[in-house]
Order: C-alpha cells, then sequence, then structure tokens
C-alpha cells in the first residue's frame, strides 16, 4: 500500500477565529458540539488563503512571488515531481520555477532539500534557503 499525501482541509479555527489548514490525520477525535456557531467565511477571503497558500501551509503573511533554479540533470525529475503551485519554464541548463505563496519557510524546505542543484533567484527566498542551510550546518559543526 502507498501513502498519498496527507489530506488536509481548510476551516476557520475557532481558537483563533481565522481560516486555517488542518491535517485529517492530526484529529485524534471529534464531536458535534452544539454549543459552537457555525462560523461561516467570506468565498473571497477562502480563495485567498488557498492562492497564497503552498502544500497545505500558509505563512501568515501577505503572498510574494519567488523563484529559483534547478540545474540539468535534476531540473527533469523536479518539474515531474513539482507541488501543484508551483510553475516551471526550460531555460538553458535547467528550469526556472516560481511560485507566489506566504508559505516563505515551507517553500526554502523544499529548495534546500534539493542541495547543490537548486539556486533561489529572489532576495526573500535566498535569505530563508541561507537560514535552513546554516542552521543545519550549524548542528553539524557543533558536535
Amino acid at each position: 500500500m502507498t501513502l498519498g499525501p496527507p489530506a488536509r482541509f481548510l476551516a476557520t479555527c475557532h481558537r483563533v477565529d481565522a481560516l486555517k489548514w488542518f491535517r485529517v490525520d492530526n484529529v485524534s477525535d471529534a464531536k458535534l458540539d452544539r454549543d459552537e456557531p457555525f462560523r461561516d467565511a467570506d468565498p473571497k477571503a477562502v480563495d485567498a488563503h488557498q492562492r497564497a497558500s503552498l502544500d497545505g501551509f500558509h505563512g501568515g503573511s501577505t503572498p510574494a512571488t519567488h523563484v529559483f533554479f534547478v540545474s540539468d540533470p535534476e531540473a527533469r525529475w523536479v518539474a515531474r515531481n513539482l507541488m501543484e503551485e508551483m510553475k516551471f519554464e526550460e531555460v538553458p541548463g535547467g528550469i526556472r520555477i516560481s511560485v507566489e505563496t506566504s508559505a516563505l519557510k515551507q517553500l526554502a524546505r523544499f529548495v534546500v532539500g534539493l542541495g547543490a542543484a537548486a539556486k533561489p533567484m529572489t532576495g526573500e527566498l535566498e535569505a530563508e534557503v541561507t537560514l535552513l542551510a546554516q542552521g543545519a550546518l550549524g548542528t553539524i559543526s557543533n558536535r
């Protein structure tokens, strides 16, 4: 049996009264609370939250366009395995990927996971990738 990505749903969180992503596999118990009113969400806000999200994560800030490059030969595999929010174009030596999202940390984790094949091409993404990479290297040098 192969497991796909975890099922996620977008709903209004009753604790913080804001739209949040929830993973179904993290639900250990559920019950209907008849004293808790239904909290409707504006369809435009739901659409905007979904568009700003990346793979079920929302960074909580205004979405921005981030770009990174992936070199050949890894580019072929990456192009077939991108998150659905990501768009790519073939360029000499690989592919250029762009995504508009508020989930910068999750995007940076994706880019760092590609190792030397990936190069951030926008400032915010480069800074976040640098922080993650330096943090990982810091754990190695502190042994």
